[in-house]
C-alpha cells in the first residue's frame, strides 16, 4: 500500500477485498488531520476480490477498471434526508466526466450509467455515524464508492470506456478502426480526475439539492418513455418511465396512474412489443 497525496489522502492497493469495506472500517479511526480544509480521502485499488455494489451485490473487479471509494466530511447541519439524492448525483457527474472523454452516456435510476444500453459504471453512496473525531466538529461521513469500466467489460450485459472509443472512432471514420484508439487507458489519471471534482460537487450538492440538475438529468435519462420492471420492497411493478421528479423519485405511469419510487432496480421491459 502506498499514501498519495492529491486534493486529500488516497490510499492505494494493488489489491484488496473490497474498497468500500475498507472505509467502513476506516472512519472507526480519528481522521480529523485528513478532513481538514474541505479534504477528504479515496480509497483506490488495482483490483477487488469481493467488489461491494448496491444491496451488498458482488461486483465483479479485474484489474483495468477503476474501484474507487471517496470519505468526504458531512457538515453537522446536515441531515440523512439532505444526501438522498447523493447515487443519482454522482451519476451526473460520472456522465459529465465521461462526456469530457467524447463519451455520450445515460443516466440509469437510480445509480448507473449506461452506454449503448449497457452498464458502464455504477455506484453506492451511503451515510454513516463517525466518532473517531477528538474536536466534534465533523459526526457524518459520506462513503462514495465508484466502479467503472475502463478497459474491460467483465460482465454480458456491460461495457466499457475502451469499447466505446472504439465504436466512436469506427463511426467517426468511416468503419476504419485506428489501432492508437485501443490502447489501455489510465485509471490513475481518470481516478484523479474524479478525485479533482468531486469535492466541490459534493458541497455545492449540499448547498443546492438535486432540484437544479434535474432537466440535466431528465434529459439524459436511460428508458424515459419506455416501459420497464422496477423491484421495489419485494414487490415488481411495469410501466411507462416519466421521468424523475423534484424529489429525486422515479415516476412510473401504471395502468393510466403515476406512481412514485424512491428506492428499487430498474430494468427495460424487454417483453415490452409496444417499443
Amino acid at each position: 500500500m502506498k499514501l498519495k497525496k492529491f486534493h486529500g489522502t488516497e490510499f492505494f492497493f494493488k489489491s484488496i477485498d473490497s474498497t468500500q469495506k475498507f472505509a467502513r472500517e476506516l472512519i472507526k479511526e480519528n481522521l480529523d488531520e485528513y478532513f481538514e480544509d474541505n479534504k477528504f480521502i479515496t480509497v483506490r485499488a488495482t483490483k477487488q476480490e469481493v467488489g461491494v455494489g448496491q444491496y451488498e451485490r458482488v461486483w465483479n473487479s479485474p484489474e483495468g477498471n477503476l474501484y474507487l471509494t471517496s470519505i468526504i466530511p458531512v457538515p453537522n447541519d446536515k441531515e440523512a434526508q439532505d444526501l438522498i439524492n447523493l447515487s443519482q448525483m454522482i451519476s451526473l457527474l460520472i456522465h459529465q466526466i465521461l462526456k469530457d472523454y467524447r463519451i455520450d452516456t445515460e443516466i440509469k435510476w437510480i445509480n448507473d450509467v449506461m452506454y449503448c444500453g449497457k452498464k458502464i459504471s455504477g455506484n453506492l453512496s451511503e451515510l454513516y455515524d463517525y466518532n473517531g473525531s477528538n474536536s466534534g466538529k465533523i459526526s457524518k461521513v459520506a462513503i462514495i464508492g465508484i466502479g467503472l469500466n475502463i478497459n474491460l467489460s467483465p460482465l454480458g450485459r456491460s461495457t466499457c470506456m475502451k469499447e466505446a472509443f472504439m465504436l466512436n472512432n469506427f463511426i467517426n471514420n468511416n468503419g476504419m478502426v485506428s489501432l492508437n484508439c485501443v490502447q489501455n487507458i489510465s485509471v490513475e489519471d481518470f481516478s484523479d480526475h474524479i478525485a479533482c471534482r468531486l469535492g466541490k460537487f459534493f458541497r455545492d450538492f449540499l448547498q443546492t439539492g438535486i432540484k437544479p440538475h434535474l432537466d440535466y438529468i431528465n434529459s439524459n435519462l436511460a428508458y424515459a418513455g419506455q416501459n420497464v420492471i422496477l423491484n421495489s420492497r419485494e414487490e415488481t411493478f411495469k410501466g411507462a418511465l416519466k421521468g424523475i421528479n423534484d424529489n429525486g423519485m422515479a415516476v412510473l405511469t401504471i395502468d393510466e396512474k403515476e406512481k412514485e419510487f424512491s428506492s428499487g432496480s430498474m430494468f427495460l421491459d424487454l417483453n415490452d412489443t409496444d417499443h
